[in-house]
């Protein structure tokens, strides 16, 4: 479980990533790219809200939530 939910988090990183110019801050493309607006950022988005409440419960979770959004970054 814990290598589903980590995959869809770089999946996501991944695309946010890939939405930026060098120097960063295009705010319009980071949404587009974050929004649930087709199939894989929707399967993301479940996902991760799905996982959610363990990463409330389980430290293995809770440290890898805060590994995945630490690097998240604009």
């Amino acid at each position: 479980m814990l290598l589903t939910y980590r995959q869809a988090a770089l999946t996501s990183l991944a695309r946010t990533n890939a939405s930026q110019p060098e120097d960063r801050g295009d705010l319009a493309a980071l949404f587009h790219a974050l929004l649930p607006i087709d199939r894989r950022v929707e399967r993301d988005w479940r996902v991760w809200f799905s996982f959610w409440g363990l990463a409330i419960a389980d430290p293995g979770f809770a440290a890898e939530q805060r590994e995945r959004m630490g690097g998240f970054v604009l």
